[in-house]
């Protein structure tokens, strides 16, 4: 399953050849922050067209909302 998925990109904003995007992850302390921006970066520069990438941490809760929807009962 993928951070889209489950639910911890909550916005993507896209500026000519920058984008920022929020994220939203389940704990403050959550020990994977770098590496999950680090990876977000590399992947968003990969694509092409893009010159800057801004990966930014909100200050809020996950919901997990979208993930729930994502499960099949």
């Amino acid at each position: 399953m993928d951070i889209v998925k489950l639910g911890l990109v909550k916005e993507v904003i896209i500026e000519g050849s920058n984008v920022d995007i929020n994220l939203v992850l389940t704990t403050s302390a959550c020990p994977m922050i770098e590496y999950l921006k680090d990876q977000i970066r590399r992947k968003v520069l990969n694509a092409g067209g893009i010159e800057k990438v801004n990966v930014n941490i909100l200050d809020e809760p996950w919901k997990g909302d979208l993930f729930k929807k994502q499960i099949v009962y």
